[in-house]
């Protein structure tokens, strides 16, 4: 089951498809950021294997880290991190992980509580905190 990606309303999508589509996108602060990252990087195969162990030894997802560390000016920004045809931010990247929805959900609450995931992400995934 593939989750909506949308992370504005389609209002606000509305506004950036006529001057945004295509330009690179960067969160305007940490709460969207985390928003974008629930949606795109926590489902991802890029990034999949820092997911599990967000404190182990694993490589996360390059593009996650050159965002946070380049301004979306610089020549080095990842041009995977995009607004779309729809206006909506998304990432040319993503590669989507699919799970049993049982593994999925043990694998998010395992996170969760290794403090490498939200708990309102997770909430949002499943409805309910179980």
């Amino acid at each position: 089951m593939s989750k909506d990606r949308g992370l504005y309303t389609d209002e606000h999508a509305k506004l950036n498809m006529a001057d945004s589509i295509g330009k690179p996108y960067r969160p305007s602060n940490g709460s969207e950021g985390e928003m974008f990252s629930d949606r795109y990087c926590a489902d991802c195969k890029r990034d999949a294997e820092f997911q599990k162990d967000p404190f182990g030894d694993a490589p996360g997802c390059s593009i996650i880290a050159m965002t946070m560390a380049l301004d979306v000016d610089d020549e080095g920004y990842p041009k995977e991190w995009v607004y779309g045809a729809d206006g909506q931010p998304t990432c040319t990247a993503f590669d989507e992980v699919i799970a049993e929805p049982d593994d999925a959900r043990a694998a998010h609450r395992a996170a969760v509580e290794a403090g490498g995931a939200t708990l309102a992400g997770y909430i949002r995934t499943y409805g309910d905190a179980k």
